[in-house]
């Protein structure tokens, strides 16, 4: 039955009597709730946010030309049995072989990643999007091949030394594989609760954080293969370590343009929802935005290191601080802390929700931490054509900024006369001023 305050019509405004009209049989109280401010401005940050596409359409495999067999020789092993089994060199047939193998082992695995990855998304890229993400998918692919064949032939292993290479490496392909499984399999639960979510988050972006190997490097499209750099090992070692190698260096690029997809869809949704914003609730935007977190590590990186968006209240108002069942773990390492607490230390033991509180908190600062290192090594960035919202971004990337809402005359005033002390009076007013824009958005 509807409550004597859902009868009561008067003095309603025609937003608040629509907003009324889907809620009247229930006592949902946050649907006459305006959206959080601070809900609504994220919304226009990233709606007027762009990531900037690290990684170029085709992708191109360089050698350093440093990687030849006579200077392999000497950065692989030359132990009496390696320099022995040298005149048992393989052929080229047994190495195209070899070369093949391992790269279809590589390609699955790098398709059943791909797989786990889609099914572990709680959101779906558009058909356009999806169609250039299989694209994309073609041409790592085919990179494979020619990066396992560079490798083989300048390696140039014996026989016995290259079958036993397939083996080990099949063997290795897939314990990295159920490693990559499980990874994308623990993100498909649809908890909430804040250390879950925090562990979401700093996986996803350890996926999508490039490693540069010595093996492999990546400057734009260009990827560059640096055989020599393998290092002191056995033969068969080596190129098992280099085929791993490879298809987590794979894997990585294949994370990073799903996640650069993902997130022209989250700005595009921003644009969407920002001219709604007033029919929203803060428990649908808490609930929607804490799965974009777990799923776009970049926004996750810039949302906990901007200090109006990032701070831990604000953090735990998206995700549940519910502290998990006490299982028979839990109970007896709490009960050997309390006897601990009481005969060193002073105070009260603190409560378990206090205590996983605490422990949440731990865990924020290290995920900002985290994330910051990855904003500044600027593998991946967020950039923005407005000077208000740059402000934000250089807060995020740890620049010098100046806080929204500051005297723009103080400001500008201050960009030129330290321009001036540099590049003279004219060309440092003209600097000086074109700075002062970036940040105060007045010329």
């Amino acid at each position: 039955m509807p409550t004597q305050s859902s009868i009561e019509l008067s003095n309603f405004t025609p937003e608040y009597s629509r907003r009324r009209k889907h809620a009247m049989f229930e006592e949902d109280l946050d649907l006459f709730q305006d959206l959080n401010p601070m809900y609504a401005e994220i919304l226009n940050v990233f709606s007027k946010t762009k990531v900037e596409r690290s990684i170029s359409t085709l992708l191109t495999l360089a050698s350093d030309g440093k990687s030849a067999v006579d200077q392999v020789k000497d950065s692989v092993k030359t132990t009496s049995k390696y320099a022995k089994s040298r005149s048992g060199r393989s052929s080229s047939d047994s190495q195209d072989k070899a070369s093949q193998q391992m790269s279809g082992q590589v390609i699955a695995n790098l398709k059943q990643h791909a797989k786990l990855k889609d099914k572990s998304s709680k959101s779906n890229l558009s058909a356009v999007l999806s169609t250039q993400l299989a694209h994309k998918q073609a041409e790592l692919y085919n990179l494979v091949p020619h990066i396992i064949t560079k490798i083989i032939k300048e390696l140039n292993p014996a026989t016995k030394e290259i079958k036993a290479a397939v083996s080990a490496a099949k063997t290795a392909l897939k314990a990295a594989l159920a490693a990559s499984s499980t990874s994308n399999l623990s993100k498909v639960a649809s908890s909430r609760t804040a250390s879950d979510v925090i562990e979401r988050i700093r996986s996803e972006i350890k996926s999508v954080a490039i490693k540069q190997t010595a093996l492999l490097t990546l400057n734009g499209g260009l990827i560059a293969l640096k055989v020599a750099s393998l290092g002191v090992g056995t033969v068969v070692t080596t190129i098992v370590n280099a085929v791993i190698a490879v298809f987590n260096f794979l894997k990585g690029i294949y994370d990073r343009w799903v996640m650069e997809l993902k997130y022209i869809c989250f700005q595009e949704e921003c644009r969407n929802l920002a001219m709604k914003a007033s029919t929203l609730t803060n428990n649908w935007f808490e609930t929607w935005f804490a799965t974009q977190l777990e799923e776009i590590p970049i926004l996750a990186s810039y949302i906990v290191c901007i200090p109006e968006f990032g701070s831990f209240p604000d953090f735990i108002k998206i995700t549940d601080l519910t502290p998990p069942p006490k299982t028979l773990s839990i109970r007896v390492s709490r009960c050997f802390k309390r006897k601990y607490h009481n005969l060193c230390k002073s105070g009260t033991f603190d409560s378990y929700a206090a205590a996983h509180e605490k422990s949440v908190f731990r865990a924020y600062e290290k995920l900002q931490e985290y994330a910051k290192g990855f904003i500044s090594d600027g593998t991946i960035k967020l950039d923005s054509t407005d000077p208000k919202i740059v402000r934000y971004l250089n807060a995020a990337k740890g620049k010098r900024n100046y806080i929204p809402g500051c005297n723009a005359t103080i400001v500008k005033e201050h960009m030129i006369k330290n321009r001036q002390s540099k590049l003279g009076k004219h060309a440092g007013y003209v600097v000086g001023r074109v700075e002062a824009y970036k940040y105060t958005g007045e010329l």
